[in-house]
């Protein structure tokens, strides 16, 4: 019986080390996936989710070219932690996949004219 509790108990801890080895360290264990249209303005990226509510993404990988080869309504998927609560949102994030081109007309209109009242352009 103590040699059956030994293998199991070992195997358990076995498990549970593999298990933390296959998670990447640098993406917060809170983190969720989001997807919606990007859209660049100026220097700043934003991602405008589904369900409305531009957000701003900031880099929070060493790669300084994931947001490269993205085309203003493109939609995407990122990987992001928290959101802080302001308009437009910010969030970081973690990773950035294209899903489908797209155009500025895939953007949706209000969310456009809410960013223009306050200043933001268009890219």
């Amino acid at each position: 019986m103590k040699k059956v509790f030994s293998a199991i108990l070992g195997a358990a801890l076995l498990c549970a080390a593999l298990a933390g080895c296959s998670s990447d360290p640098s993406v917060p264990e809170e983190s969720f996936p989001m997807t919606g249209r990007y859209l660049r303005s100026g220097e700043s990226h934003l991602i405008i989710p589904e369900n409305g509510g531009a957000t701003v993404m900031n880099n929070g990988t060493v790669d300084t070219s994931i947001f490269d080869g993205l085309d203003t309504g493109d939609k995407i998927e990122v990987v992001c932690d928290y959101i802080l609560e302001s308009y437009p949102a910010s969030t970081t994030i973690y990773s950035c996949k294209l899903l489908e081109d797209g155009s500025p007309e895939d953007l949706p209109q209000d969310e456009i004219d809410t960013l223009a009242e306050m200043g933001w352009t268009i890219d």
